[in-house]
C-alpha cells in the first residue's frame, strides 16, 4: 500500500510497511482518508526532539528546527507548532476522550532503520508529568521524512513505517529551502492533498478515498 502526498514543492510517493507496522500504518492511512493531513505545513517542532537532533543544528529556548538541511522535514501537526496532532482513534472519538488516548504505543522494528534518505517515521512524543498534567507519550499524527542517508541516531527513538519511492527530487527541494535563524522555512510549504494508492504505487492506477 502506498500514499501520494501532493505538496507545494512536488509529489512524494510513500510505500508503507503494512505487515511490519500494522497499527502505525492503519493510523496513518485513516488520517489520510479523513483528510487530516491536507494543508498541513512542514514546520518547526518544539524541544521534544532536542535529544535526537545533532548538536550542529541551531536552537532557541522554544523551538528545534524540524525542516533542517541534511536532517529531516516534519509535518502532520495541523497547528504547525510541533505540539499538536493526535491519533485517528482520538480524533474520531467524540463521546469519551479517556477511552481513546491522544497517542498510541510506537511500533519500533529493529530492522527498520533511518539508513537512507526518504525514510518515513512517526515522531514519538515523550511522556510528560508536571504534577498537574500527566500525558502518556507515543505516536499521534506527526511524522517526518529524512533528507539524508545514515541518520542512525534516530533508530530506536522514532518509529519507521515507510519509505519514499517517488519524489526524491521533491525531497531535494525541501532540503534546499531557505530558513530563518530558527529553522523555519521562509516559503510556506504544505501538503496540498493526500491520495491513498493501490498496491502498485508506481502505476497510480487505483485510488482509495
Amino acid at each position: 500500500m502506498s500514499v501520494l502526498l501532493e505538496t507545494s514543492l512536488g509529489d512524494i510517493v510513500i510505500d508503507l510497511e503494512i505487515e511490519a507496522c500494522p497499527k502505525t500504518c492503519e493510523n496513518f492511512l485513516k488520517l489520510c482518508k479523513v483528510y487530516y493531513y491536507n494543508l498541513n505545513a512542514f514546520f518547526n517542532g518544539n524541544k521534544r526532539l532536542l535529544t535526537t537532533c545533532p548538536t550542529n543544528i541551531p536552537t532557541n529556548p522554544l523551538f528545534t528546527p524540524i525542516v533542517s538541511k541534511d536532517f529531516l522535514a516534519q509535518t502532520g501537526d495541523p497547528t504547525a507548532t510541533g505540539t499538536g496532532g493526535q491519533s485517528v482513534w482520538a480524533l474520531l472519538n467524540t463521546t469519551n476522550s479517556s477511552s481513546a488516548p491522544r497517542y498510541f504505543t510506537p511500533e519500533l522494528i529493529p530492522r527498520l532503520k533511518h539508513a537512507h534518505k526518504g525514510t518515513v517515521s512517526m515522531a514519538i512524543a515523550p511522556s510528560i508529568d508536571t504534577g498537574n498534567i500527566k500525558t502518556t507519550g507515543g505516536c499521534g499524527s506527526q511524522f517526518f521524512i529524512t533528507l539524508a542517508d545514515g541518520i542512525d541516531y534516530l533508530d530506536g527513538k522514532h518509529a519507521v513505517f515507510g519509505h519514499v519511492v517517488e519524489g526524491l527530487d521533491t525531497l531535494d527541494k525541501l532540503n534546499d529551502v531557505f530558513m530563518d535563524q530558527e529553522g523555519r522555512p521562509f516559503k510556506d510549504i504544505r501538503i496540498r492533498h493526500v491520495l491513498v494508492l493501490g498496491e502498485l504505487s508506481r502505476s497510480r492506477s487505483v485510488y482509495y478515498y
